[in-house]
């Protein structure tokens, strides 16, 4: 018996081939993404079929459905092509169904055109020169002045010293107590940093969850006293934060102030950026310019951008949140922005000629991949070439 169903609409191994073939080229019209989608639907439930897992397999499908909300944007952007043995297998399984005969079955992400490779492919740069992504890691400076490393793995309660008390450390996250300080002059203030190459996650004592991406920090009290919760951040970091009616929660960023009560959003503020960005996923938040005192309200799936004024505009709050959820996504995006995120979290060092740092694209892989799945994504453009020597990251024509 056949491994794989017959959908309506499509009655041969043959026709999904054709379909993905125009998948990768960009050609699909909706119908014909929506039919690629259920057909994949119909393998992942299909008892014969064996995935590695469901949620792979519903994040494919949710990929394609982003590419069918994108296929109809402007095409003036260079697309990215990945290669879908490179990290997680997706396909894998689904190819073997469809021609046991072939090891390459390619399936587009959000507008990423693809390239067929064998499995065992190495790197063009060589396997020796690959660098690994980055992981859970970060150092928490107590009051005192202690740096504490936390990349252990294992889960423990920390030291009963300095606001630590019932602070609980699991792999990639700190969880705080509610602290019994009540006197503001001698409340702790802890400061967790992630290096380049990191990222942790923080549970601070109001419930308050913040991410931190590579290259970042936060400082805060070991417990929020009086009507107000403050925070001061660099880099990039992501908050959920806990709802107290009357108690605002305040980040502060740079030339920037943010104030909620309750809400998800994201602040992106590296030293190394020209604009602070926050966009907001859920709730309202305020912004205020430090300098002028200017404000700006925004609502959910807009972006404030700082610089010497503040402008609001609309985006898909997607690109801004997908770092936390294991992605980099990229819409329209300057080479050198992008280039600099990947040199954060790969800690590696970047060259390239500013006229190259101009150029854009728009693509979506995981952060679990090794920096040279990146490397042949940007590669397969055509418009630049990339060497790995050591830590640096070279880019010319």
């Amino acid at each position: 018996m056949d491994c794989c169903p017959k959908m309506n609409g499509m009655r041969t191994e043959e026709e999904l081939i054709i379909l993905l073939n125009k998948y990768r080229e960009g050609n699909c019209n909706s119908e014909e993404i929506q039919l690629l989608e259920t057909w994949l639907m119909a393998i992942s439930q299909h008892r014969k079929v064996e995935l590695p897992d469901r949620d792979t397999v519903s994040r494919l499908l949710s990929r394609i459905k982003e590419d069918a909300r994108y296929q109809d944007r402007d095409h003036d952007v260079r697309t990215i092509r990945r290669s879908v043995f490179s990290g997680r297998r997706y396909l894998a399984p689904i190819a073997a169904c469809l021609v046991g005969a072939l090891v390459i079955c390619t399936v587009l992400f959000v507008q990423f055109n693809t390239k067929e490779r064998m499995t065992g492919e190495l790197v063009s740069q060589g396997a020796e020169q690959d660098l690994s992504p980055g992981s859970d890691k970060a150092t928490l400076t107590l009051s005192t002045g202690r740096v504490v490393n936390l990349e252990a793995s294992e889960q423990h309660r920390l030291e009963r010293a300095n606001g630590l008390e019932g602070a609980l450390l699991q792999k990639g996250s700190l969880q705080y107590a509610a602290a019994n300080q009540r006197n503001v002059d001698d409340i702790d203030y802890h400061t967790l940093t992630t290096p380049r190459g990191g990222q942790y996650q923080l549970i601070l004592p109001d419930g308050t969850k913040a991410w931190l991406n590579a290259a970042s920090s936060i400082t805060y009290p070991v417990a929020f006293l009086g009507n107000e919760r403050r925070v001061e951040i660099s880099g990039e970091v992501y908050f959920d934060v806990a709802k107290q009616p009357g108690k605002f929660f305040i980040v502060e960023s740079g030339l920037q102030e943010i104030k909620v009560l309750g809400t998800q959003f994201n602040v992106e503020a590296y030293l190394d950026e020209k604009t602070m960005r926050t966009t907001l996923v859920e709730g309202s938040v305020e912004i205020v310019h430090r300098d002028n005192k200017k404000k700006a309200r925004l609502i959910p799936g807009q972006q404030a951008a700082v610089t010497d004024d503040i402008q609001v505009q609309s985006v898909d709050p997607l690109a801004s949140i997908a770092w936390k959820n294991g992605d980099f996504f990229f819409q329209k995006e300057a080479l050198g922005s992008i280039l600099r995120k990947v040199s954060r979290w790969y800690n590696a060092e970047i060259e390239c000629p500013p006229h190259l740092e101009r150029l854009r694209f728009s693509g979506m892989v995981s952060r679990s991949q090794p920096l040279s799945a990146i490397v042949q994504m940007i590669e397969s453009t055509e418009n630049v070439k990339i060497k790995c020597k050591g830590r640096r990251i070279i880019v010319t024509e």
